[in-house]
This record gives structure tokens, C-alpha cells and sequence, in this order.
């Protein structure tokens, strides 16, 4: 028998990981020790199966994987040579590096529509005269929607209904939002003159700049510490991908 290791990205939440066991448990002579975000670990009778045989499976359900280790086993019992110790078998640093991967594309996700709402409530506020409050308020409300409405809109085109679909993307969305707006409205009220500076002033949107790049940092981890809890965008992203999560 033989140890094989097989690291995989695209994984984020307890779906994947029930996809994954249940599709190498399916293949012949193989025995999964162990399936968690980012890697697989199982044995196999390399006279029955090959290593490829192995990778291609977990391919084939839409992950992407590298970083392959095999080792010969000296037992004939699989279940005694796997050491959930050693960090040949569970690469944490792998883990860690792909959980963090995500975080900053759920992030560069939420920050897309947070941005759109968030500059034109900046941009019309100033523009009609508005007081820096009600400009603030305006840029709140219109980044919570658009950031909403860019989850809401896949969910819709993978056949998930209007209100599951609201129900998913607040779920998923709502605490990184919420975090980017504390962070890009107290940048913008802090720096002096930043909010009455005018729409056609570096200034202005120096600032807002800014606020965003701050805000986009300051969510990065919130975002990480929801996957690692299977929530925030681990909740859409089986209706994000091609495959099933």
C-alpha cells in the first residue's frame, strides 16, 4: 500500500470536503484517511490504482490540485500508518496560504460592489448639495445594495428563488460590507477637508482612494475568519462555480 497526499485549491467549505470523500471513496483499492479544506489523504494498492488515477478524480469534480506525496506503507493495515501529526500528511501551511487566497478574492468580490455603491453616493451627494451626513447615509445604503445585488444575481441565474437567494447573499455579505464601511466612512470624515474638497479635486478622491484600499485590507481577515467557519462566501459558493461545492 502507498500514502498518497494530494493538495487541492477551490475548496471552502463542508460540501467540498463531503464531495471530495465520497468521490475517493467510490474509487477501487484506494482508503481515505482524511479529506479537509485543501488537501486529501489516503492509501491505495498502487497495483490496482495509479497516483494519476487518484488526482484525476478529484479533478474531474472542477478542483485544482498539485503538490502530490506518496509514500511506500509498511503495514497492511491503512489505518495505522496515517500520523494526523506529521506535517507531511496535513500541510497546514498549505491550508493557511489557500484559506488566505480566498479571503482576498471573497474581499476583491464584495469590495466590487461595495466600490460602485460607495463612490456614487460620494459623487452624487456632493453634487446636489447634500450635507456630509446625508451624503455618508446615501453611500451606505447604495453600497449595501450593489454589493448585494452582485451575490444576488448568480444565485438567480443558478435557479435559486428571490428570497433564498436574498437570504444567502445578506448571510454572506452583509459583516464584510459592514466592516468596509466603518473603515471607508471614517477615513473619508477623518481627513480634513476630504468630504467638502469637491468632485474635482485630487483631495477628494486621494481620499475615497485611499479609504477603499484601507477598507479592502480591513475585511481581508473578517472574510478569512468566515471561511474558516464555513460562513460568509463558503454559504454561495456551490452556486458560483461550475461544479458543486
Amino acid at each position: 500500500m502507498q500514502i498518497l497526499t494530494v493538495q487541492i485549491d477551490g475548496m471552502t467549505c463542508g460540501h467540498c470536503v463531503e464531495e471530495i470523500t465520497e468521490n475517493l471513496k467510490s474509487l477501487n483499492s484506494v482508503h481515505v484517511h482524511s479529506v479537509r479544506v485543501g488537501s486529501a489523504t489516503v492509501s491505495f494498492d498502487p497495483r490496482k490504482i495509479s497516483r494519476e488515477d487518484i488526482v484525476k478524480a478529484i479533478e474531474a469534480l472542477g478542483y485544482k490540485t498539485h503538490q502530490e506525496h506518496s509514500l511506500e506503507s509498511k503495514t497492511k493495515d491503512a489505518s495505522m500508518i496515517h500520523d494526523h501529526s506529521t506535517p507531511h500528511h496535513h500541510p497546514a501551511g498549505h491550508q493557511a496560504a489557500s484559506l488566505t487566497s480566498l479571503a482576498f478574492s471573497a474581499t476583491a468580490h464584495c469590495l466590487t460592489g461595495f466600490a460602485i455603491g460607495e463612490v456614487l453616493g460620494m459623487v452624487v451627494g456632493p453634487y446636489l448639495g447634500l450635507a456630509n451626513t446625508t451624503t455618508v447615509a446615501m453611500s451606505v445604503a447604495l453600497a449595501f445594495v450593489f454589493g448585494h445585488l452582485l451575490s444576488i444575481k448568480p444565485l438567480l441565474q443558478n435557479g435559486v428563488a428571490l428570497r433564498p437567494a436574498l437570504g444567502l447573499a445578506f448571510a454572506s455579505d452583509t459583516l464584510s460590507i459592514a466592516t468596509m464601511e466603518v473603515i471607508d466612512n471614517a477615513v473619508m470624515l477623518i481627513t480634513p477637508g476630504a468630504m467638502d474638497a469637491g468632485l474635482g479635486t485630487l483631495l477628494f478622491w486621494g481620499s475615497l482612494a485611499f479609504s477603499l484600499v484601507l477598507a479592502f485590507v480591513a475585511a481581508v481577515p473578517v472574510n478569512r475568519w468566515l471561511l474558516s467557519k464555513g460562513r460568509g462566501r463558503a454559504l454561495v459558493h456551490q452556486y458560483h462555480h461550475a461544479h458543486s461545492c
